[in-house]
């Protein structure tokens, strides 16, 4: 499933008093000292080594990213989530036979992100999602990562994706594997720091950001916490109301058909019908 447009998504930031803006860092001298958080979510072209230089910079200053790994897309930032814990792996996340390369998932992490899910008992769906590692070696100094939300113990990676009943294989990962991890760095001393500390999280999948997905609840709610967590607006962690903007559903031309022999014709002569039986049956009481 190709990533499309995130449009809903970036209109859902609108209200929670985020003013979203594209950052072409190709033709950027430097990320804005004003952007509090940058989002990058299935990119498809490979990062300039410039490019890469100036996000490692951004996040060494304290700088804040939100990260949407992508099923067969490799951007070449490998080096700068290893230096900041969290490493994207290879292949693609699989727990059902029945419903392959669909992640359902209950458990989370005690984290400020992940706290109203869990009191709400919600469970977070991932289409094609990529699991995740935590690195101990490689990483920078006063950085601490941690899962917000894991896979069941069922799960694995598949590294051969594409059959429509996959098998775990000898040497694939398997078990409680993160899909969504977040990181903090400490900054200390260094020129043009702009947070006391960093912040990153992570998500092995950016199609449920899309805007065919961003509707369902769980997944909404946790990106936005997420994008709360990592600018500091802790006030905006919490479970939203359902956007009925993004709760759509799409109708084609058969089922509108449908709806409207229910609602036009069908409806109003059945109607019809039981008033005469009432009407029948009371004139012979």
């Amino acid at each position: 499933m190709p990533f499309t447009s995130a449009s809903r998504f970036k209109a859902s930031l609108v209200p929670e008093g985020y003013a979203p803006e594209e950052l072409n860092l190709v033709q950027s001298r430097d990320i804005p000292r004003d952007a509090s958080l940058l989002i990058i979510a299935g990119a498809s072209v490979k990062y300039t080594e410039r490019e890469v230089a100036l996000l490692d910079e951004y996040l060494a200053q304290g700088g804040r990213l939100l990260y949407f790994a992508e099923q067969g897309r490799e951007p070449g930032l490998d080096g700068l989530l290893g230096k900041n814990g969290v490493q994207v792996d290879n292949g693609v996340l699989t727990e059902d036979p029945r419903n392959p390369y669909v992640i359902v998932s209950s458990s989370y992490a005690q984290h400020e992100i992940s706290k109203p899910l869990i009191d709400k008992q919600l469970n977070l769906e991932m289409p094609t999602a990529r699991g995740l590692s935590l690195l101990k070696e490689g990483v920078a100094r006063g950085v601490t990562a941690t899962p917000i939300a894991v896979t069941s113990t069922d799960a694995w990676e598949e590294t051969t994706p594409g059959d429509e009943r996959p098998t775990l294989d000898s040497g694939e990962k398997t078990g409680a594997i993160p899909i969504v991890v977040c990181a903090i760095r400490e900054v200390g001393e260094v020129p043009n720091k702009r947070f006391e500390q960093g912040r990153l999280v992570v998500f092995g999948d950016a199609q449920f950001i899309t805007d065919g997905l961003i509707g369902h609840e769980p997944g909404r709610n946790l990106v936005m916490n997420s994008v709360a967590w990592a600018s500091n607006q802790l006030q905006n962690i919490t479970i939203r109301p359902p956007d009925r903007d993004l709760s759509t559903i799409d109708l084609d031309d058969d089922m509108l058909s449908t709806i409207r022999f229910l609602a036009m014709d069908l409806l109003p002569v059945l109607m019809a019908g039981i008033g005469l039986a009432i009407w029948l049956t009371r004139r012979n009481k």
